[in-house]
């Protein structure tokens, strides 16, 4: 067996010597240069490097192994710019061969070798490195101790390859080492150890069994509880409330993973530029550890603008101010304003966060708005109240209540529906998020389901209720991300009554850019005779897109859309859908991409939809 230790005697000969040799001849080029050396003066032109060419050979039973040498070669980093003579080009093959030898040992092969030479009579001259691997050697066995344990506590720490993350007879990369190394501590701080450190580590190649073994010496430093929590640099937002966010209880067993969880929680909040969360640097008397929390404010309070065009809708603006802080306990407000050429809408949200609980946010909102489009002219005003609940990282829920007052004049003549209403709603929904980014996600899905009752107050017999299924769904397809799936499905489905009876603002439409884009907004489904959107009771719609980035800030996103609504209140799929494809094109920023779609009908119908219809704004379609 053979106990890992620093490089053999020979290198470090072989590296005396080549730097004695350089040496002397840097002085002789010294005394050249100053007129001591035989022979005339004259000027001499710059010298042209040596090109050359670098061959790995060896690799055809681990070619696991071409990435982290070629990451390691100087030979293969320095080739745009070669050595001016051959014992440049020599030095930088023999720099490879040592790292390449501590390349192999760091991957697992401790019985491998390498070797080395320039073929000079070839242009550009060939370097070929012929690396023998060898075989590749695994753990062994893994022992850890804790210095001064007595059987008691100890224990029931950590010690075994499954607690330190390793598998057994898994390659024996040292890499993979110290990553256990660093989970044993971990699961240390986690289990009330937060001082725990390493006091020696052995690593031993037995060659025979072609394992290595490993022996950790560990000095797991006295158990710790929670103590209380000190918080700084706070100005506008109160101490009470992130005292709710803290995760853990004083008395309780210290658990680092709690302190990460505390910086999460922190961070949510959208009250902090920075948060720095920390235990004391030593355990009290009594086993206490306090914690420390430095924290700097942000600005709470945003204003910004957006601008949107559509040859449908006309131009579009939208304003909108935020105060996250409003009763300096993170409350936030919402309140925006959206104009275009066929609805302007005036909007507050209001926020109040963790409430009764942690991930538990009350909810007020209220909405005053004004269409006239070719389906209906109304004015309405909203009303809402709700709790939404996070259950997972993913998943959350909302129920509340709602109140709206309309009045509505529809566009065709056929069902003109009621001229003012009265609904009283109750909406619940669940949703599941795991989209890696809102504005340009490149993997996740979101999946929302949902129903609302109405009741009519007006007349109880028109009572209705929505319900909704709707999904994305972003996977990219290259390791860069330059080139990312999307599709997006949606079904909704009204019950209870008939066309006639639902406002024409609680019918079904579909089409236009948040829709089937190629059509124009709303006028996919049924028309009347002037060709003027009814609305209905059931709706299917379905969009693909191919999201391609070109460089940096450059993209192209082909995309196919589809969608039905009927009369009736399931969506009858051997209705034939209306289709539409088209080209987008991404300006990347900071804070999201800037979209252009030109979309087309593919099926399109005479006197009734125009040949093309182009969106401008910000984020994706979807």
């Amino acid at each position: 067996m053979e106990r890992i230790t620093a490089a053999p005697v020979r290198n470090a000969a072989r590296r005396l010597a080549r730097a004695v040799a350089v040496a002397a001849l840097a002085g002789l080029a010294g005394c050249t240069a100053l007129g001591l050396g035989g022979g005339p003066e004259r000027d001499e032109a710059p010298q042209q490097g040596i090109p050359y060419e670098l061959q790995l050979t060896g690799l055809d039973e681990a070619p696991d192994l071409r990435g982290p040498l070629e990451g390691a070669s100087r030979l293969k980093t320095l080739q745009e710019d070669p050595p001016v003579s051959e014992a440049g080009l020599r030095r930088r093959l023999d720099e490879d061969i040592d790292r390449f030898q501590s390349v192999l040992r760091a991957e697992g092969y401790y019985d491998g070798s390498v070797d080395g030479r320039i073929e000079t009579d070839r242009r550009p001259m060939q370097v070929v490195v012929d690396v023998n691997p060898g075989p590749l050697y695994r753990f062994g066995t893994l022992t850890v101790s804790y210095q001064g344990e007595d059987g008691g506590s100890a224990a029931a720490l950590p010690r075994t390859f499954a607690d330190a993350g390793l598998e057994e007879r898994a390659p024996a990369r040292s890499e993979a080492v110290l990553a256990a190394q660093a989970r044993l501590l971990e699961a240390l701080a986690n289990q009330g150890r937060p001082l725990a450190k390493v006091e020696d580590r052995k690593v031993v190649v037995d060659h025979d069994a072609r394992a290595m073994n490993i022996t950790l010496r560990i000095d797991p430093g006295p158990p710790a509880r929670f103590d209380g929590v000190t918080f700084s640099g706070l100005d506008q937002v109160q101490e009470r409330y992130l005292r709710r966010l803290v995760p853990w209880r004083e008395g309780e067993v210290f658990d680092r993973s709690a302190l990460a969880e505390l910086d999460r929680r922190l961070y949510q909040t959208e009250l902090f530029e920075s948060v720095v969360v920390q235990p004391a640097e030593a355990v009290g008397p009594a086993g206490e550890l306090p914690a420390t929390v430095n924290v700097v404010e942000r600005k709470h309070r945003s204003i910004g603008a957006g601008v949107s065009y559509a040859t449908d809708e006309g131009p579009g603006i939208e304003l909108f101010w935020q105060h996250r802080n409003l009763f300096g306990q993170a409350e936030k407000l919402d309140l925006s304003a959206e104009a275009s050429m066929i609805r302007q809408s005036l909007k507050a949200d209001f926020t109040n966060p963790d409430y009764r609980r942690l991930d538990q946010d009350l909810l007020f909102g209220g909405e005053i708005a004004r269409q006239d489009s070719e389906a209906f002219r109304s004015q309405t005003a909203t009303v809402t109240a709700g709790l939404r609940r996070e259950f997972s990282d993913t998943w959350s829920g909302r129920v509340g209540a709602s109140f709206e007052y309309g009045r509505v004049h529809g566009e065709s003549e056929r069902i003109q529906g009621p001229s003012t209403y009265k609904l009283l709603g109750a909406p619940i929904a669940a949703e599941r998020d795991s989209r890696n980014d809102l504005l340009d996600p490149t993997r996740g899905t979101l999946l929302t389901v949902g129903a609302t009752p109405y009741l009519n107050l007006d007349t109880a017999g028109d009572s209705f209720v929505d319900l909704l299924a709707s999904g994305s769904a972003y996977q990219a397809l290259d390791d860069e991300k330059r080139f990312v799936a999307a599709v997006r499905g949606r079904l909704e489905s009204l019950l209870g009554t008939g066309t006639a009876g639902i406002p024409a603002t609680k019918r079904l439409y579909a089409g236009g850019g948040g829709s089937v884009r190629g059509y124009e907004f709303q006028t996919v489904g049924p028309l009347d005779d002037e060709n003027d959107p009814i609305g209905g009771r059931s709706l299917a719609e379905l969009g693909l897109e191919m999201r391609v980035r070109i460089g940096e800030s450059l993209g192209v996103v082909p995309f196919v859309e589809a969608g039905i609504v009927g009369d009736s209140s399931t969506p009858d799929f051997g209705t034939r859908p209306q289709w539409a494809a088209g080209l987008g094109f991404r300006y990347y920023t900071a804070v999201g991409p800037l979209r252009a779609d030109i979309a087309f009908p593919i099926n399109g119908r005479r006197n009734v939809d125009d040949a093309f219809q182009i969106y401008i704004s910000l984020g994706q379609a979807f």
